[in-house]
């Protein structure tokens, strides 16, 4: 078992209300995860009723901009504690 694969069951676990592409969406996020082993991902993970398959290539860029995210550093924030 792949670390996407063991992610995804334990999102699956924590969130089993949400459809198995949000789920994947959730794991995949700021993890830098290559093109080919996020379509491997939704090919062996998600549920086909949870998506087009025309929509597939879309979904896949979408999950590759999830995955490059750069994670905000909180202590770079600038938030104003008065607000």
């Amino acid at each position: 078992m792949s670390k996407l694969e063991r992610r995804f069951q334990i999102e699956c676990d924590r969130e089993p209300y949400l459809s198995t592409l949000v789920n994947l969406g959730h794991v995949v996020e700021f993890q830098g995860y290559s093109r080919g082993v996020i379509a491997q991902g939704i090919n062996h993970l998600v549920d086909p009723d949870d998506y087009e398959e025309s929509d597939l290539e879309e979904i896949i860029d979408h999950l590759l901009r999830l995955s490059h995210k750069i994670k905000p550093n909180s202590m770079a924030l600038n938030k104003d504690v008065d607000l």
